[in-house]
């Protein structure tokens, strides 16, 4: 089960991407918050989670944004705007790659 944290400020969207998680089998959702600020605040409490990835939810998909999110610590990106099935096997593929990463 992969468990997600989502923080997206557009509340449409935040919403939609949380009934994605919530509604997967694969997934869980952890919380949906609206800012970066409410999330920092959370990370004390989810430090026992050592393995955790953030996937970056942008509108640009140009090389140049994908590249700076990399180079920021993001470990994958998704386009806002994709399918629900799209989100969550991006969210799942990500999960699988850092596993096996933290396998080698």
């Amino acid at each position: 089960m992969v468990r997600v944290m989502i923080v997206e400020d557009d509340q449409a969207t935040r919403q939609r991407f949380a009934d994605a998680i919530s509604g997967n089998a694969r997934t869980t959702l952890v919380q949906a918050l609206g800012t970066g600020r409410e999330a920092i605040a959370q990370l004390p409490a989810a430090r026992h989670l050592p393995d955790c990835d953030a996937m970056v939810i942008t509108v640009f998909g140009d090389e140049r944004n994908v590249l700076a999110s990399i180079e920021a610590g993001a470990a994958g990106y998704v386009l806002k705007y994709c399918s629900d099935a799209d989100l969550i096997e991006h969210v799942i593929e990500l999960r699988a790659a850092s596993a096996a990463d933290e396998g080698a």
